[in-house]
């Protein structure tokens, strides 16, 4: 069924659990937690974990303006999403960009942060100092789609980028960012702390009955 929230309503609180998935015919809904919050406009979903998973709501989600939604129960829900491949692919997109959007200070090994400084790396300038921060000519359209999120979640990555001195958003949403150089070490720096047990001098993993670990290394290579 479809439904018309005025703006201001309040659609899903933190918490609770939403017995339907959402899917906004037009309008624009924003999403908060402590701290942080985001936009979402038409086509995208949410409640997924509250209709598929039975998880209460991380957020609280409001019509931001007069906004139609879907809303689907559960069986409704799961033929919705088996009969439309796309749309499907569309939330399950969604759902893990959510999951990789930072909740706290921003850290140089977050996956999205380093997804960034990726699709931001062909736009940079070759030279550069250390103090440098060069116009880009990608927008963040361009990063949204090529990220999974949205705009103003991109706008909200760029703006908590900045205490890391490798991007920064202007005003007027003009994206600037140091040179290659700069943002290649950082990437690097960012992977490496993300993959720590990488390393040659980690033989095993971490898990505490991994059987490679129990091998005693003198025995290694020896028949019993």
């Amino acid at each position: 069924m479809e439904k018309i929230f005025s703006s201001g309503s309040v659609i899903v609180r933190r918490h609770e659990i939403a017995p339907f998935l959402m899917r906004i015919v037009s309008g624009k809904v924003s999403c908060e937690i402590p701290g942080r919050s985001w936009h979402l406009s038409d086509g995208d979903f949410f409640g997924d974990e509250g209709v598929l998973l039975k998880k209460p709501a991380p957020y609280t989600a409001y019509a931001a303006e007069e906004t139609v939604i879907m809303m689907m129960n559960e069986v409704e829900a799961s033929a919705f999403l088996a009969g439309d491949p796309a749309a499907a692919l569309t939330a399950i997109r969604r759902t893990a960009a959510r999951l990789y959007e930072p909740t706290g200070p921003l850290a140089p090994d977050n996956p999205l942060y380093l997804r960034l400084l990726k699709t931001l790396l062909p736009y940079a300038q070759q030279q550069g100092g250390p103090d440098d921060f060069f116009p880009l000519t990608v927008t963040l359209d361009h990063l949204a789609s090529s990220l999974d999120g949205t705009v103003e979640s991109i706008r909200g990555l760029l703006k908590e980028a900045t205490t890391l001195d490798t991007v920064r958003l202007a005003e007027d949403d003009t994206i600037r960012a140091k040179g290659s150089e700069y943002l290649r070490r950082a990437l690097s720096a960012g992977q490496s702390n993300r993959h720590p047990f990488s390393t040659e001098t980690q033989r095993y993993g971490r898990g505490h009955f991994n059987l490679l670990s129990r091998i005693d290394p003198r025995q290694e290579g020896q028949t019993p």
